[in-house]
């Protein structure tokens, strides 16, 4: 009677050495991606939280196969406008579009009669970045007439 206590007590305490490791392991394991972004939601703000997670969803493609949103694209010009240098190092450490997809991508904005939108967006972005100095100038707008 004593032994097959003394055989159940130790399977038990197998047991709970498995369970225990098992929990001890579950503490010690990374978030998954999802419970990151979650995070990511809670703790940064809106903005930093969105960059760090198109920059999860980028990270594991090639350069090649990576696809940038409107929005990020947009993002990485203001980067750009800041200074090409400072971009192509930042290029190094984040998932950015390259200058060249940037050209091509500012080359698609559709120009059409009247005040473009899309252009005035632009030029704030790139005089917002300017000194007063780099600031005088006139800007002249033509009509033009198409026969």
């Amino acid at each position: 009677m004593l032994r097959s206590k003394i055989s159940s007590v130790g399977k038990d305490k197998q047991q709970l050495s498995k369970e225990t490791e098992k929990l001890s392991k579950k503490q010690t394991m990374p978030p998954n991606q999802e419970d990151f972004k979650n995070l990511c939601d809670i703790f940064l703000t809106k903005k930093i939280s969105s960059f760090v997670k198109v920059q999860l969803n980028l990270i594991n493609r090639s350069a090649q196969g990576r696809r940038y949103s409107d929005e990020f694209k947009k993002f990485a010009i203001s980067l750009y406008f800041l200074g090409s240098k400072c971009y192509r190092q930042l290029q190094k450490t984040f998932c950015l579009p390259s200058p060249k997809a940037l050209q091509r991508f500012v080359a698609k904005i559709k120009f059409s009669t009247g005040l473009n939108e899309d252009l005035f967006a632009f030029l704030k972005l790139k005089v917002d970045k300017m000194s007063p100095e780099e600031k005088i100038c006139i800007l002249c707008m033509d009509e033009m007439s198409l026969k």
